[in-house]
């Protein structure tokens, strides 16, 4: 029996796809998403940064989407790909920082912080 190398991609037969919008079908725009998992899925919540109240920033969450972990994986890798066609077509997308340092830099351009110099 010849031997099984699991780390092969396996061979996908590609078929045309026929599309069909459902009628709660809507398009959002996210500027901020959150994740959570169990064993058995993944989800991504998609909501908008909307600004700041106090010490704290509203977002407006708008739709969770789950899927199994594998799909979540391929989904990765096929963002991963398009984000680099996208920075060969129009160049390097250039991050402002790490964790949270992310957040408070894109509110800066939002909505400065109270009390915070600029």
């Amino acid at each position: 029996m010849p031997e099984h190398d699991k780390n092969a991609t396996p061979e996908v037969t590609q078929r045309p796809l026929k599309l069909l919008k459902s009628p709660q079908f809507r398009s959002i725009y996210a500027n901020n998403v959150g994740f959570a998992m169990t064993a058995f899925d993944m989800s991504l919540v998609f909501g908008e940064m909307l600004g700041v109240e106090g010490d704290k920033y509203v977002i407006e969450q708008l739709v969770k989407v789950t899927m199994a972990p594998l799909h979540a994986k391929i989904m990765a890798r096929v963002m991963a790909h398009n984000v680099a066609q996208y920075e060969q077509q129009f160049g390097e997308i250039r991050e402002p920082g790490e964790g949270v340092e992310i957040a408070e830099e894109i509110q800066e351009v939002i909505a400065p912080m109270p009390g915070k110099q600029g």
